[in-house]
């Protein structure tokens, strides 16, 4: 479970989000709002990727106290992944490997429906933006997590990618139980499929839609 509690976020003087008492459940959640709305704020708070007021716990422990337990159960990656252009893909999956540890479940089947094989011993700064997010995708699998935040995972992604990514997905959930909050502007990606719960960010709160 991943708690909100007096959660409150601000740029300069602007509140950007301000949540009283909100937790997710383990599942699939697909978070909804407009450019600005603070969803990229969220999951880098909650993957303790920023400052903010108040606290966020993951299986009851504080981000604030204990940030890098709580960065082992959850992973992030970006909306706009940037890595060290000299350093290869390999270079990347093998850090995380060693840093983060091998999963419970089998990456094959992400890498080589996204082609990463392809591309992998390449410097990064050779890659197009949607090799980039591949990369990143497959760098937050990695690990034993028990949440993984993706923001605008599918944005640059070919039609087949998209496809692998959501099945991907569902079979982590299904499976080992690994709980996503998704950040996405699109509604084609599946996940608005039975069981997904639809969040709204809007005027600084959540809600369910």
């Amino acid at each position: 479970m991943i708690e909100l509690l007096n959660f409150r976020k601000k740029y300069h003087l602007e509140t950007v989000l301000d949540i009283h008492d909100w937790h997710f459940d383990k599942g699939i959640y697909h978070l909804k709002g407009a450019n600005g709305s603070g969803k990229s704020t969220l999951l880098q708070s909650m993957a303790a990727r920023l400052s903010f007021e108040g606290d966020i716990r993951v299986n009851g422990k504080s981000v604030k106290r204990s940030p890098r337990e709580c960065r082992e159960k959850v992973s992030y990656a970006a909306a706009e992944p940037l890595f060290a252009e000299f350093l290869s893909g390999s270079d990347l999956y093998g850090f995380f490997l060693k840093t983060k540890g091998k999963p419970s479940w089998q990456l094959d089947e992400l890498m080589g429906g996204f082609g990463v094989p392809e591309f992998l011993d390449s410097p990064t700064g050779t890659y197009s933006s949607g090799m980039l997010k591949k990369l990143a995708l497959v760098l937050a699998f990695t690990g034993s997590p028990d949440w993984i935040l993706l923001d605008e995972p599918y944005n640059g992604l070919d039609t087949r990618a998209v496809e692998v990514l959501s099945g991907f997905i569902r079979g982590l959930t299904d499976r080992f139980g690994v709980g996503f909050i998704i950040a996405s502007h699109h509604e084609q990606d599946g996940l608005l499929a039975e069981g997904h719960k639809v969040v709204s960010v809007a005027n600084s709160q959540l809600s369910f839609l």
